[in-house]
């Protein structure tokens, strides 16, 4: 039997916070906040999103671009948030780095809710291969690279790591 409790005072790592909307959630409902991205303008904008909050209880941090080292110490969180974010490493090998990074900063028996990619998405629909389970989709403002996954056996490879709770799935394909 798996433990779904959730401690409402736990801390949270918001890997790829964007805008900090769900850092602002999460401080909603009682959790201290680590917020990070890799660009100053989502630190501002997830600052500004913060402001009114306690700053006992968050923080914020610009993790550059190309580091794959997190500036957290061991067992610092009882959670981790990444939403939309880990498949534009667009490496197995830059995902593996940082699994292995949230496993080093994550408490044992923490949890992680990650949202990743799979072929049916029209990053893949639309975009190219490039090889080694990454596509190209191109924007009006450039081209994105990104890591899809194929199936349930290739996720649970890649979150090997991890005790796998569970798998969720959702459609956003949009015509």
């Amino acid at each position: 039997e798996v433990d779904r409790s959730i401690d409402k005072n736990g801390k949270v790592l918001d890997y790829g916070c964007a805008d900090g909307n769900n850092s602002k959630f999460l401080l909603d409902r009682g959790f201290s906040i680590s917020a990070i991205d890799i660009t100053e303008e989502s630190i501002k904008k997830t600052k500004n999103n913060l402001n009114n909050y306690d700053p006992k209880h968050w923080d914020a941090k610009v993790l550059t671009e190309n580091n794959d080292k997190l500036p957290y110490n061991d067992n610092n969180f009882d959670y981790i948030i990444s939403n939309q974010v880990v498949y534009f490493l667009a490496s197995r090998n830059r995902i593996n780095l940082l699994l292995k990074e949230f496993q080093r900063v994550l408490k044992p028996n923490g949890r992680m809710i990650i949202s990743m990619l799979s072929r049916f998405n029209t990053y893949c629909f639309e975009g190219a291969p490039k090889g080694d389970n990454v596509f190209t989709y191109k924007t009006p403002s450039g081209e994105i690279d990104v890591y899809v996954t194929y199936d349930e056996t290739h996720l649970r490879d890649i979150f090997s790591l991890f005790n796998i709770v569970e798998i969720g799935y959702w459609d956003n394909y949009y015509n």
